[in-house]
């Protein structure tokens, strides 16, 4: 959870050095359209990626590890494939 806990403690800063106007809005809204990117991808429950490690946390806490391991799979070449 390191990467989408850095986007949420970036975009708090961000969003503090823009209320001190230390930076333009049109900087502001150019760095926020990019930080939102990375964070909703970076949560997309497909495997490599943070939310799809995540995913497997939450099934490896209810399932057999052999089961979450393949639901896991099965579950990110579902959303990838969409």
């Amino acid at each position: 959870i390191a990467g989408p806990l850095f986007q949420i403690i970036f975009y708090l800063f961000l969003t503090f050095i823009y209320q001190e106007n230390l930076i333009s809005y049109q900087n502001f809204s150019i760095i926020e359209k990019y930080h939102n990117l990375f964070l909703h991808l970076n949560l997309l429950p497909i495997y490599p990626l943070d939310g799809g490690k995540l995913l497997y946390l939450i099934f490896q806490k209810f399932l057999p590890y052999q089961i979450s391991s393949k639901v896991t799979c099965v579950s990110s070449i579902i959303f990838f494939l969409i």
